[in-house]
């Protein structure tokens, strides 16, 4: 079987399939300034020592640390504030989150779920695979 025929099923399915494990950050204010960041894999489970910093307008560092074994960190800024959050973790992941501190938060709806547009993604992903592979073999056989 040629490298060519597999090249369109990889231009398809790449970038599903990067999004799998995907970093995530939540956030939510807490009482009196403070800051709530809650950094995760899009399958749920907590980033727990992932390295967060978060940085103001200027660039300036407000705040930096890791997160727990949960995946929190809590620091605090004032009101206000425009932060820019980055987290890194293990492997390479980063995660980005801009927001105002004292604003409304962030928690996605979905925390935990099964994804199912990923899972769909990867099932039809290795159905053509399969296929691809039967007919590299259907060929080989008649040549």
């Amino acid at each position: 079987m040629k490298a060519a025929a597999l090249a369109p099923l990889c231009l398809i399915f790449s970038p599903a399939l990067l999004r799998a494990h995907q970093l995530r950050i939540d956030y939510r204010p807490l009482p009196e300034g403070g800051i709530r960041l809650e950094v995760y894999y899009s399958d749920g489970k907590p980033a727990s020592g992932a390295e967060v910093v978060a940085r103001g307008p200027d660039g300036a560092e407000v705040a930096r640390g890791a997160a727990d074994l949960q995946g929190v960190f809590e620091f605090r800024a004032p009101p206000g504030l425009s932060l820019e959050v980055e987290a890194r973790h293990q492997g390479g992941h980063r995660a980005t989150l801009a927001f105002v501190a004292g604003a409304p938060g962030t928690e996605s709806p979905a925390r935990g779920a099964i994804p199912y547009w990923g899972l769909i993604t990867g099932l039809v992903a290795i159905a053509a695979l399969a296929l691809l592979v039967r007919w590299g073999f259907r060929r080989r056989r008649a040549s």
